[in-house]
């Protein structure tokens, strides 16, 4: 519902880099991600690189861009993590399990692939009536080989309301860094 206005803004501010505005999926998430290949599908080349990322992560930095299109070209994935600070529990029907904290990760992105890799995958899910979650956990299902970059200190992900007053804090410092 915000397409015309997206439109707008991006007259209004001179944006050029923005070839295609692509409707999310009333589902969200990863239907969404699906829209966006499918509308990629005619522009792009198979080994064009693609970064998946969040709306909802606007602090990405260049360094990071810049570490994920490295490692596709190195070794044909890059999924952004973060060490975790706390213990993890994995709690279901068969129990607990509470892995070594070393080993633990949170999948953040971007998750950046070969176009053709990534958008074959999303298709056969799609055939197969697959669930996911991020296409990390995609390729996972598939057993696809992933590499590991870690992420920059600011990439953090807005999704409640007191996310956003801890994103406006980081958002000061960077600021105040630039002029500094």
């Amino acid at each position: 519902s915000y397409i015309d206005e997206l439109r707008i803004l991006l007259d209004k501010w001179a944006i050029r880099k923005v070839s295609l505005i692509v409707p999310g999926n009333p589902d969200g998430g990863d239907r969404s991600i699906n829209n966006g290949l499918r509308a990629l599908s005619g522009v792009c080349n198979d080994d064009d690189i693609i970064l998946i990322h969040d709306g909802v992560r606007p602090l990405i930095d260049d360094q990071l861009i810049s570490k994920n299109i490295q490692s596709v070209k190195e070794y044909g994935s890059a999924i952004t993590v973060e060490a975790v600070i706390e213990s993890v529990a994995q709690i279901n029907d068969k129990g607990v399990s509470i892995p070594t904290r070393s080993e633990m990760f949170s999948i953040k992105a971007p998750q950046s692939f070969p176009f053709g890799v990534i958008s074959k995958l999303y298709t056969q899910a799609e055939k197969e009536g697959l669930r996911w979650v991020d296409s990390a956990h995609l390729c996972s299902l598939y057993g696809m080989a992933m590499h590991f970059v870690d992420s920059s200190n600011y990439n953090m992900k807005i999704t409640k309301r007191e996310d956003y007053f801890v994103f406006r804090a980081l958002y000061e410092d960077l600021e105040n860094r630039q002029f500094n």
